[in-house]
């Protein structure tokens, strides 16, 4: 198992309890494991990294941003996750998309991650909201209510 690895799945673990912490049992959590099921097929393909409900109403998409990886890589999926919304392709009960939460090992991948979102958003049609956190910041950004 990779460095890397590692540290992706702690900062999602950290995440999890960070939230659980807030929502209590509002809170429902999947990880990309536990996505890879029939149940899921309308979630966008890569899976996210994970996925979670606030009372069954609010969706959330998160995705590890990872600053040894290129941030273009990392536009890609947003890019990837600004189509699939402008697609019409989730049609998960009549919620709304998700909402989805950049989580990025540094500081210094945020406000790449940051700028990127807004560059990607620029001409587009999509209401798609993206929150750019770092495992610092995130029990500040991460509350919805």
């Amino acid at each position: 198992t990779s460095v890397r690895f590692i540290d992706r799945s702690l900062a999602i673990f950290r995440l999890y309890l960070s939230l659980r912490h807030i929502y209590k049992d509002r809170l429902h959590f999947w990880t990309k494991p536990m996505l890879n099921t029939d149940t899921y097929d309308h979630f966008p393909t890569p899976l996210p990294d994970a996925h979670y409900t606030i009372d069954a109403t609010s969706h959330f998409f998160v995705e590890y941003f990872d600053s040894a990886v290129s941030v273009g890589i990392h536009g890609r999926r947003i890019s990837a996750l600004v189509y699939y919304d402008e697609s019409g392709d989730w049609n998960y009960k009549a919620a709304a998309f998700p909402v989805v939460i950049i989580l990025c090992d540094t500081e210094t991948m945020r406000v790449k991650a940051e700028k990127r979102v807004r560059y990607l958003l620029r001409d587009s049609d999509s209401e798609l909201r993206f929150i750019v956190v770092t495992p610092n910041t995130m029990n500040a950004d991460i509350r919805t209510d």
